[in-house]
């Protein structure tokens, strides 16, 4: 059964551009459709910044060639639920992020500026 926190990690990586292997469902998962997410209409700065975060840290743990495939998925879903997004309400940025152009600016300026500052 497929649950929230992984559907939040393939919408993020569908998103944002992460590989789509970071949260890759069992075979009998797969079969199943993904549940229908709601664009959130409203997303305050607040989220777009926490969003944005939380996915530059997940694409980093991604790329990291020293963390074992198992060990990544523990991580990425730790670190979104240490982000304070319930599952629902990341997918419902990531989807506003797909649909919505004023959405998917702010959360691309939020990430760059999180990676910037990374650096």
């Amino acid at each position: 059964m497929k649950t929230p926190i992984k559907s939040a990690l393939v919408a993020a990586a569908c998103t944002l551009g992460a590989s789509a292997a970071i949260a890759q469902p069992a075979p009998q998962a797969q079969q199943q459709a993904m549940p229908q997410v709601q664009a959130a209409t409203n997303v305050s700065d607040a989220e777009v910044n926490t969003f944005a975060s939380t996915v530059v840290k997940l694409n980093k743990i991604q790329a990291d060639s020293n963390i074992a495939k198992a060990d990544k998925r523990k991580q990425m879903i730790a670190t979104l639920q240490a982000s304070g997004l319930k599952p629902q309400r990341f997918n419902g940025i990531a989807k506003a992020a797909q649909t919505n152009d004023k959405v998917r600016a702010r959360v691309k300026a939020a990430m760059m500026a999180k990676e910037a500052g990374a650096k």
